[in-house]
């Protein structure tokens, strides 16, 4: 639908005068129907009537034809009722130029010739103000020439058919036809240049001045240009610069039949004088210049009279009128580039204050922050900016790092260095950058530095700068390796703490081969007393004795590593044979507590990935844990060992017939130092837990059924994790 059915009322008004709203590019015939209701008649009834009434003042202008005229306000009214109401009030048109065929007793041929002229007029600049989206606030000079194009553009229609139609009925001569089309078409694009522009601009100041500056409707912008208009010193100098116009253009075109050279003088001072002001109050003051000077110029025109009485009447006319085109276009162009300079220069000042604003909240931030905010160029890696943080962090003032993009690398620690310029080049191309590294302080500090860097895209879409953010993070280095070392610390000190209480089974183990070895030591002693010891014997002997003294080193070697290991070494581990040989560590304390040991083994089970010392520790803590808990209960005591594959797990449940553990503390059985012995220290099960896990898999307790307790924990067919000795900083 056209504007007529997109706006309503006053506030809809002002939007379409502040800014054309145009919604449709297409005229539908419903638009072209006469008004329905009884109001909209009558406003087509006053459309008609004022069009009557512009008409007879445009036709006051005497060109030796009857009906032609180099003003045609009309126009300008006609495009006006269909930019702000819609097409719909055509009607008017021909209501209007009834009433002027009927006072100038035109023919009704002529008349309805003129009436389809003009409607068709109005039609087409309406419809090519929609089709350029043209905005009727005359701010841009785009809108300007483009409004001027369509002003000169829509009458070629109206004046085709009315000179036309005056050709026809013999109101004036065919070798006339160039001049009186030529007069129609400039009479109806004088009356749209002027009228349009005038009616919007001047009513947007009318509305400011009754509602002010709170209607938002007009907009901000037109809102601060009614401002600007309005203030009292600048109306002192409108008016000023009016009168005198109206004097330069009063002395210089009327008032004497033939033209000195003084009065062409201030004939040709109208033009830079409407500049002058058009520069001055933008489209207010143009409008207004542009207007004056027309109407000086055209009413006060009288045949002989003017700078140009060497011509015929029409040509003169002819010639005012381009003079008054050239006038009002220029005007309204200069006013528009002043405007959109003023507005240019505005917004400069608003987003050079908003960078400094920017750049003031960069500075506080970076200059307050402990993290040192880094910006570099990804071709050449110069420093582009760094935060004054570095001082701190790197004990260097940024200076340093403008002036020598090199600097950064040299503070990296020398061992660090080639790994972190390998990883900053790979940046550079997949704009992903976070790493710990170590710089040296000029004073040889060495310092942790966390980094993490991220890309900056130009418009093309490429890298061209690299920005960051740096992090000293020394002391929580600092922090890391001493709970390292304490949880390290507290591993062995578990580790002492189980063979203290495996003290008992190591001695009887190693009794053994020792026992054995001396017993082959004396046998050969006193075989050798009494003649009977062979070559073949001497050399049985000896391999026995071997044999036993490797394995009392067996023995020592795992005591040695299950006190002294801190880092996993995975490898793939039977977990049937791991346990049975963990089992013989504590045989001698499984029989002294008089407990049975029942196997249930998962035949074929696979490999495990696991480290075969940190899951011994396990097996023994939790072996002699349930030996301990089984001392207080007469009845038999048994420990239930099964194993079994679940997924890509392998599980080993230790079941007791103990004493349990009470429900009030059950959750509490992996927290460090927490304990049911009198004589514990409250690690075992916390460690153990840590070890499970580190190896990436998960430590577990519940109640047994009917007595007694379970702990079971399961361990990956193959290890998940590639864990370091750093694996172990969480124990």
């Amino acid at each position: 639908m056209g504007l007529s059915h997109t706006v309503s009322g006053r506030n809809q008004d002002l939007t379409a005068i502040a800014v054309l709203n145009l919604k449709s590019r297409f005229i539908l015939p419903g638009q072209l129907t006469w008004p329905g209701s009884l109001k909209s008649s009558v406003l087509v009834l006053l459309f008609g009537f004022t069009y009557f009434l512009l008409g007879e003042v445009g036709l006051g202008i005497d060109t030796g034809y009857a009906g032609v005229t180099p003003f045609w306000p009309p126009s300008g009214l006609a495009l006006l009722v269909f930019i702000l109401y819609g097409p719909r009030y055509w009607p008017g048109i021909f209501i209007g130029i009834g009433l002027l065929a009927y006072s100038q007793a035109m023919p009704l041929a002529v008349a309805f010739l003129a009436a389809c002229g003009h409607v068709l007029e109005a039609l087409a600049g309406w419809y090519l103000l929609n089709r350029f989206w043209v905005k009727l606030d005359f701010r841009r000079v785009t809108d300007v020439l483009h409004f001027a194009a369509i002003a000169f553009s829509a009458p070629l229609i109206s004046s085709l058919f009315g000179s036309t139609a005056m050709m026809v009925s013999n109101l004036v001569s065919w070798t006339d036809f160039i001049l009186v089309w030529s007069m129609w078409w400039l009479g109806d694009a004088t009356g749209i240049l002027l009228l349009v522009p005038f009616v919007l601009i001047w009513r947007n100041l009318l509305y400011y001045c009754r509602d002010g500056a709170d209607d938002s409707l007009l907009g901000a912008e037109i809102g601060e240009d009614c401002q600007y208009i309005l203030k009292s010193n600048r109306i002192g100098q409108l008016s000023i610069y009016v009168v005198l116009l109206t004097l330069a253009a009063l002395y210089g075109f009327s008032g004497a039949e033939v033209n000195t050279t003084g009065r062409l003088g201030l004939f040709y001072l109208v033009l830079p004088l409407t500049v002058f002001i058009a520069i001055s109050f933008e489209q207010f003051g143009a409008t207004l210049a542009s207007i004056l000077v027309s109407i000086i110029l055209l009413f006060s025109y009288h045949p002989g009279w003017g700078p140009y009485p060497g011509s015929s009447d029409i040509l003169n006319l002819l010639i005012v009128v381009i003079f008054i085109c050239i006038t009002v276009i220029t005007a309204m162009v200069v006013a528009a580039l002043f405007t959109e300079r003023r507005q240019s220069e505005k917004a400069l000042r608003k987003s050079h204050k908003r960078l400094q604003e920017s750049e003031l909240r960069l500075r506080q931030l970076s200059e307050n922050i402990h993290e040192v905010f880094w910006l570099v160029d990804a071709n050449d890696s110069h420093v582009i900016y760094i935060s004054p943080s570095c001082r701190d962090t790197w004990g260097r003032e940024p200076g340093a790092f403008y002036e020598n993009p090199g600097e950064w690398g040299a503070s990296l620690h020398p061992e660090d260095r080639e790994r972190v310029f390998a990883e900053f080049e790979n940046f550079k191309h997949n704009g992903r950058f976070e790493m710990q590294y170590r710089i040296v302080r000029p004073d040889g500090d060495v310092r942790w530095i966390r980094d993490k860097g991220f890309p900056v895209y130009n418009e093309a879409g490429y890298i061209y700068r690299l920005a960051g953010i740096a992090e000293d993070i020394t002391e929580q280095k600092l922090a890391e390796e001493q709970k390292l070392q304490q949880e390290e610390e507290r591993s062995r000190l578990s580790r002492y703490i189980s063979v203290g209480e495996l003290g008992n089974s190591l001695a009887h183990e190693i009794n053994q081969p020792l026992t054995s070895i001396m017993c082959y030591a004396q046998g050969g002693l006193n075989r050798s007393k009494e003649g009977r010891l062979s070559e073949k014997d001497i050399q049985d002997i000896f391999g026995r004795l071997s044999g036993e003294a490797e394995r009392a080193g067996r023995i020592i070697n795992k005591l040695r590593d299950f006190v002294k290991r801190k880092d996993i070494r995975f490898s793939p581990v039977d977990i049937n044979a791991l346990l049975q040989d963990s089992l013989q560590l504590v045989d001698n304390k499984i029989k002294t507590g008089d407990v049975r040991v029942t196997y249930v083994l998962g035949d074929s089970l696979p490999l495990i990935m696991t480290d075969p010392v940190l899951t011994q520790q396990v097996i023994l803590n939790l072996v002699i844990n349930a030996v301990e808990s089984m001392q207080e209960v007469e009845s038999e005591r048994v420990l239930t060992i099964v194993t079994e594959q679940g997924g890509d797990y392998v599980t080993i449940s230790f079941r007791d017939t103990g004493i349990g553990i009470p429900q009030e503390l059950q959750k509490e059985i992996f927290a460090p130092l927490f304990t049911t012995k009198q004589q514990g220290v409250g690690l075992g099960l916390s460690i153990a837990s840590s070890i499970i896990e580190s190896m990436g898999g998960e430590l577990r307790a519940w109640p047994g059924d009917g007595s007694g307790y379970v702990f079971a924990f399961s361990l990956p067919i193959r290890h998940k994790h590639d864990r370091s000795s750093d694996a172990l900083s969480n124990w």
